[in-house]
């Protein structure tokens, strides 16, 4: 493990760290906007997508109005459906 200061694990974690995407600070926003969104799903019958009243109370706890929040609003939708569309490929089949 990296944390033993064992050199193999600390270059394969640099390794790792050196192919992960960058993304451009406005996508990073979105993209950590979005992964805050995730823990506000509702669970009842199984997982379901982020529901708008989670988009807008984080707009207006991050004073994102109009254009901005339609922006905020789309991307984390198309986020969204991505992450179900995944999710539902990885489901057992026959399950709910």
């Amino acid at each position: 493990m990296a944390e033993d200061g064992n050199p193999s694990a600390i270059a394969e974690l640099a390794k790792l760290d050196a192919d992960t995407p960058k993304l451009k600070p406005e996508d990073q926003f979105y993209w950590d906007a979005f992964w805050r969104l995730n823990r506000d799903r509702d669970f009842g019958m199984g997982e379901g997508y982020i529901p708008f009243q989670a988009i807008d109370c984080f707009a207006r706890r991050y004073d994102i109005d109009d254009w901005d929040f339609e922006d905020l609003f789309s991307n984390i939708t198309a986020m969204d459906t991505v992450y179900m569309e995944e999710k539902e490929k990885k489901r057992p089949k026959g399950k709910n």
